[in-house]
């Protein structure tokens, strides 16, 4: 195995790297003291796949943040919605409280 898992290189040191007659090892002993990765360049990539990719990413965080304010929107109205519901018992009970006192006082 030339390169260990996600593009790793292992060696006993640094210099030992760039030794022409040393294999590359993926697989790491209890010798090595030094490790580098080894990036391979994928020729099926192409820069307009890597900008398609760009603007998918893109399209994401502006469909989240969307559904953000759409959900903070739905909560300010759920907010003002019980704010008119607790307005009304409270004009309610004040009704009832001033009714309650001019019978009072009639008594």
């Amino acid at each position: 195995q030339v390169f260990g898992e996600g593009g790793w290189e292992y060696a006993t040191g640094r210099e030992r790297f760039e030794d022409p007659g040393r294999v590359p090892r993926g697989v790491c002993r209890l010798s090595d003291t030094v490790r580098r990765r080894r990036w391979v360049r994928r020729v099926d990539v192409t820069r307009e796949e890597a900008k398609k990719e760009e603007k998918e990413k893109k399209d994401v965080r502006r469909k989240l943040m969307q559904l953000r304010k759409m959900l903070e929107a739905k909560e300010i109205e759920t907010l003002k919605k019980e704010h008119r519901q607790l307005s009304t018992v409270f004009e309610e009970t004040i009704e009832d409280l001033a009714t309650s006192t001019r019978s009072i006082q009639a008594c």
